[in-house]
């Protein structure tokens, strides 16, 4: 069952799909077509005769209906040798579907994950070697400016997720709340309290009481 913590990350590219395009091409090099529109796509896919596959988010980048580029996100806590077949089915299915560039991008809140991540994927099928773009707490960059927080918001959640038991980060993204429109500033406050470790949450409880 999907966790807490795995369900926020979900909703960080959910709510804004152009954050992944942002994490690929800003922090990992990824070469994806910019000045275009971005949208969250059905994560409904199918290979037949296998079973149907649901990655937890993919993006389109371009025209919904002729992306140039396609983004599927994977929320990854652990190790799962499992994941190891489903991912390169994952980027063969919507390739079938959509006939453009795919970009698998894992999100791992743990190094040691990020890291088992990051390895090539080589399945059966002649020269198909998947590597997915990894995202993990080495990837992360510790926001400690409030403006660039404020400008950053799902940057800073994840800072707060990675970095959180750092006080600037935590500093930086308090007061990015407040520079935050009434109607989102909330939202991300139950974003980054839900990422945050225990540690960073009593960071986050103390730096709030003394900026009260």
């Amino acid at each position: 069952m999907p966790s807490p913590l795995h369900d926020t990350l979900n909703l960080l590219f959910r709510h804004r799909p152009q954050f992944a395009v942002e994490m690929l091409r800003d922090h990992l090099g990824v070469d994806v077509p910019g000045g275009l529109p971005v949208q969250v796509a059905s994560n409904g896919l199918n290979d037949r005769p296998s079973i149907d596959l649901r990655p937890d988010v993919v993006i389109t980048v371009g025209p919904r209906h002729s992306p140039l580029h396609a983004i599927v996100v994977e929320i990854q806590q652990k190790e799962e040798p499992g994941k190891l077949q489903a991912l390169p089915r994952y980027a063969a299915a919507l390739w079938l579907q959509l006939t453009c560039p795919i970009t698998v991008l894992m999100v791992c809140p743990k190094a040691r994950t990020a890291k088992w991540a990051a390895a090539p994927i080589r399945t059966s099928l002649p020269g198909y070697t998947l590597t997915c773009q990894v995202i993990g707490p080495d990837q992360i960059p510790a926001v400690t400016d409030p403006a660039e927080a404020a400008a950053h918001p799902e940057l800073a959640a994840l800072s707060v997720m990675a970095h959180g038991e750092h006080p600037p980060v935590m500093e930086a993204f308090v007061a990015a709340l407040r520079r935050l429109p009434d109607e989102y500033a909330p939202q991300y406050y139950e974003y980054a309290y839900r990422l945050a470790t225990k540690a960073a949450r009593h960071v986050m409880e103390k730096v709030m009481e003394t900026t009260t």
